[in-house]
């Protein structure tokens, strides 16, 4: 089943067939590069969005992310409040496979093969955002700034 650690072959047939044969369970031990930031970030970020999802409107913190407009990685990213948005889980990891774009205008945009993709009531749930406007902050301090968003749009298009 493993061909070295962290690669996995055949993990389902191509028909979609799993096998009976038990998963070995195994361990590694890895350092890992911690945001300290990011707890705070959060906190900052849910206050100024009110504990709701800026695209649906959701009120359960325990289902939202902040999600960084400019990602946390990019050495332009900041932990701002500007250069974050509240988002469910499902949405913010739409938003960071650029399924999901915002632009300046605080418009939300599904790309095209999300939007041609059919299936149950959730994905249709997502197309109906499609053109609607983000919930922005009341404090103007914590709007998401258009600049990023305008940054983070240009990489939507670009997929």
């Amino acid at each position: 089943m493993h061909d070295r650690v962290g690669q996995v072959r055949h993990v389902a047939e191509s028909y979609g067939a799993y096998t009976t044969d038990e998963i070995e369970k195994r361990y590694i031990i890895r350092e890992a590069k911690t945001r300290v930031h990011q707890a705070e970030f959060r906190a900052r970020v849910m206050l100024a969005y009110s504990n709701r999802c800026a695209m649906t409107g959701l009120p359960v913190p325990q289902l939202l992310e902040a999600a960084h407009i400019i990602p946390d990685t990019y050495q332009d990213s900041t932990a701002e409040v500007s250069n974050g948005i509240s988002l469910s889980r499902l949405h913010h990891r739409a938003y960071d496979a650029d399924l999901i774009g915002i632009d300046p205008d605080y418009r939300i945009h599904l790309n095209d093969d999300l939007l041609s993709t059919q299936d149950g009531p959730l994905l249709e749930s997502m197309k109906q955002l499609d053109g609607q406007r983000i919930t922005i902050p009341r404090h103007a301090r914590d709007k998401p700034s258009q600049e990023a968003l305008e940054i983070r749009y240009q990489r939507f298009l670009a997929r």
